[in-house]
C-alpha cells in the first residue's frame, strides 16, 4: 500500500507534475504499479484509478509533446495488462471515460494494444463494451482512414457474433 501511495502520490499530485514528464523516472514507477497490481489483486482498482489519473493529467505548458504521448502510450499499456489480470470491465470504463478528451493517436494506440491482448472467445458483457469503445464517435474519428488489421479482424469476429452491428469507420 506504501508504494501505491508514493507512486499515485507522485504521478498525480500538482506540486510534484515533473515526475509524470520525467522520461526516465515515469517508466520504472509504472512497473511498480504493475508489480502492485499482480502481486495484490485487491488493489487493482487503485492501481486502475491512478492510471486512469495519468492519462487523464495535463502535463505543465513546458513539456515536450512528444515525450508526453510517449508516456501516455506507456500508461495505456499497463491499462491493457490490468485487462489481463481478472475483471478487464472496470479497465474498458475507465478507457471509456476518457475516450472523449483524448488524443487521436493515443486512442489508435489503446484499440490496438486492447485488442492485442484481448482473445476470443469474449464474454458477451466483455465483447459489448469492447465493441462501444471500438464504436465509439472518437475511435471512428481516430480511424478515419480505415481500421488497421487487428482492429479489423476483431470486427470480423464480432460480425459474426452480433449480426447486425455496423463494423464500418
Amino acid at each position: 500500500c506504501g508504494v501505491l501511495l508514493w507512486a499515485q502520490t507522485n504521478l498525480t499530485h500538482p506540486q510534484l507534475s515533473g515526475a509524470f514528464t520525467n522520461k526516465t523516472f515515469m517508466p520504472p514507477l509504472l512497473l511498480l504499479l504493475v508489480t502492485v497490481a499482480q502481486l495484490h489483486a485487491h488493489l487493482r482498482p487503485e492501481v486502475l484509478g491512478a492510471l486512469l489519473a495519468c492519462l487523464v493529467l495535463t502535463p505543465p505548458s513546458d513539456s515536450n509533446a512528444l515525450t508526453i504521448v510517449e508516456l501516455k502510450r506507456q500508461v495505456i499499456d499497463c491499462m491493457a495488462l490490468l485487462l489481463t489480470m481478472g475483471d478487464p470491465l472496470p479497465v474498458l470504463s475507465a478507457l471509456e471515460s476518457w475516450l472523449a478528451a483524448a488524443d487521436l493517436s493515443l486512442i489508435r494506440h489503446a484499440l490496438q494494444r486492447l485488442l492485442e491482448v484481448a482473445a476470443p472467445p469474449f464474454g458477451d458483457e466483455f465483447a459489448t463494451r469492447l465493441m462501444a469503445l471500438v464504436q465509439h464517435p472518437r475511435s471512428r474519428e481516430a480511424f478515419r482512414g480505415g481500421w488497421t488489421p487487428v482492429v479489423a479482424e476483431f470486427l470480423k469476429h464480432l460480425a459474426q457474433r452480433m449480426p447486425g452491428h455496423s463494423h464500418h469507420p
